[in-house]
């Protein structure tokens, strides 16, 4: 176990991801897109893995979105979310492709590109406390929750 921004951790056949910026409500930035794309990598060739399940530390927030601090590496408006080669549309890609099921386990606020990662997954589980939206709507932007034919199942 490493100290990283992305955790990966088998718990017998299921292997847990987990976005480790708390204190940032786990926003998603380039590092940590490619962080759980790799550890999905790597559990995709584990063949004790049976499950993935993705989640966000702490329990205010699974993932509350592109992180858009000003400067952040990789925030979502350093690229255009529309470009092929985004950070974010490449991990969406990424989990759906997952030949392993996966699952989100929401634990908090899930908003914007973290309603994408949930919309990527095969399941989602939700703690009665999550809230799961896309704000982005407001201000007439897509946003990295591409994906909202998946996000319309969960409704």
């Amino acid at each position: 176990m490493t100290e990283s921004i992305v955790q990966s951790q088998a718990f017998g056949k299921e292997v847990r991801i987990t976005i480790r910026r708390p204190e940032n409500r786990n926003a998603l930035n380039r590092e940590v897109a490619d962080g759980i794309m790799a550890a999905i990598y790597a559990a995709e060739k584990n063949s004790d893995c049976r499950v993935i399940v993705l989640t966000g530390e702490g329990d205010r927030a699974f993932c509350a979105g592109g992180d858009i601090k000003a400067g952040a590496d990789g925030g979502p408006f350093v690229q255009d979310p529309s470009d092929p080669d985004h950070f974010a549309g490449k991990l969406f890609e990424t989990i759906q492709a997952c030949r392993k099921p996966t699952i989100a386990r929401i634990n908090g606020v899930a908003m914007g590109a973290g309603a994408g990662i949930i919309c990527a997954c095969d399941l989602a589980v939700m703690a009665d406390h999550a809230r799961i939206g896309t704000p982005e709507v407001k201000d007439a932007v897509m946003g990295l929750s591409a994906n909202r034919a998946r996000f319309a199942c969960l409704s």
